[in-house]
């Protein structure tokens, strides 16, 4: 009898641990956050959409940190921002709270000619929130120019890694570019954004040990 207690008991706690993992929060086995939700301030058209900073298209290989991001003379597998919006940003919706690791971005790689080249961003801020609600102050970063050859040739570039390890149990990342590499301002461009994190300890997770508690009490 004590032996089949246990096997329910453990049952329940699997319950109640894969329902967290059934939760839009998915994390992969290199720590990689999947399906990951952006939202953009704006965007050039429909098909330089903020969902194609999360969705791997231009990436040699999908969810991969090591992975390069192909040059498109039309910036139609990254994100481009509305003409005149001068600072856009992007809110990233993880699917649920995490302790984030770090944020790899593929900066732009519009291979047009330079100029366009020059839309890829330099300077952006961060921020964090764990309801999209409230957000924490701001920290500053600068990425680095891509380079590559103009179309119809192709070229690619690599992820740059920014340390995040400071913040946990956010769901939410807004990122703002306040600078483009185009003395204008006039556009930006960002190819992907991959964040690696761990996963909060669960809600369901907490019930599966309610219900061991039930259980112990009705012994």
């Amino acid at each position: 009898m004590e032996i089949m207690k246990i096997h329910t008991i453990t049952a329940l706690l699997a319950i109640g641990y894969a329902g967290s993992l059934q939760a839009a929060l998915t994390i992969d086995g290199n720590g990689v956050v999947n399906n990951v939700g952006a939202t953009a301030s704006s965007q050039f058209s429909a098909l330089q959409a903020a969902a194609n900073l999360t969705n791997n298209s231009g990436l040699s290989a999908a969810y991969a940190i090591a992975a390069t991001h192909a040059s498109h003379p039309g910036a139609e597998n990254m994100w481009h921002g509305a003409a005149g919006d001068i600072t856009p940003s992007v809110v990233f919706d993880l699917g649920g709270a995490a302790d984030l690791l770090g944020i790899y971005i593929w900066n732009g790689i519009q291979n047009t000619d330079q100029s366009t080249l020059d839309r890829g961003v330099r300077d952006f801020g961060l921020s964090f929130s764990a309801d999209n609600l409230t957000y924490g102050p701001v920290s500053n970063y600068t990425l680095t120019k891509s380079t590559s050859p103009f179309f119809p040739d192709v070229g690619s570039n690599s992820a740059q890694f920014f340390d995040l390890s400071a913040q946990d149990g956010m769901q939410y990342i807004k990122l703002t570019v306040t600078n483009a590499y185009n003395p204008s301002n006039e556009y930006a461009t960002l190819s992907e954004v991959m964040f690696t994190a761990v996963p909060e300890p669960s809600a369901a997770l907490l019930g599966g040990l309610g219900l061991l508690g039930l259980l112990r009490r009705r012994r």
